[in-house]
């Protein structure tokens, strides 16, 4: 599965069927400690960097108001060893986003509980068939009742 697109692409299980491009408002920059370079469409020439929209830079804060694509204990470039976002924070991940098995259900809950679900939104989820996370939930509200709440999401187990 594709982690990202561009020039900070990282992969993983590379050579998978399945690609997955994963979207992102926020753009990279790189180079090295002292520059930094940002290849984005519109870059090179002025009348269409002037039709692009605008996406913030990310940069690592390296002290004394400098920034960097990489500090000594992390890396923009998700590939580099030890230290790139990869290897750093998504190592345990990365297998099971690209293995998921997507689930669909719908319940009816009363609304205590689908407050609870609400409020726990980020937490894991148990039914007879095995655990969950929550990707999406949606269900209509009614002055005297509540609707079928469908949820949709991934196993975890």
């Amino acid at each position: 599965s594709v982690m990202t697109i561009g020039l900070q692409d990282g992969w993983h299980e590379y050579g998978r069927d399945e690609v997955e491009e994963i979207k992102t408002l926020w753009s990279t920059c790189f180079g090295y400690s002292n520059t930094t370079q940002v290849r984005q469409i519109g870059n090179m020439d002025a009348w269409k960097a002037k039709q692009q929209p605008f996406s913030p830079r990310l940069l690592l804060y390296n002290g004394n108001n400098t920034g960097g694509v990489e500090t000594q204990t992390l890396s923009l470039d998700y590939g580099k060893p030890n230290i790139g976002l990869l290897d750093k924070y998504w190592k345990n991940w990365n297998r099971f986003w690209a293995n998921r098995l997507a689930v669909t259900g719908e319940f009816d809950l009363p609304v205590n509980i689908l407050s609870h679900v609400v409020n726990n939104i980020c937490s894991k989820f148990r039914v007879r068939e095995g655990e969950f996370i929550i990707e999406e939930m949606s269900c209509e509200l009614y002055v005297d009742r509540i609707g079928t709440t469908e949820i949709n999401g991934y196993k975890v187990d």
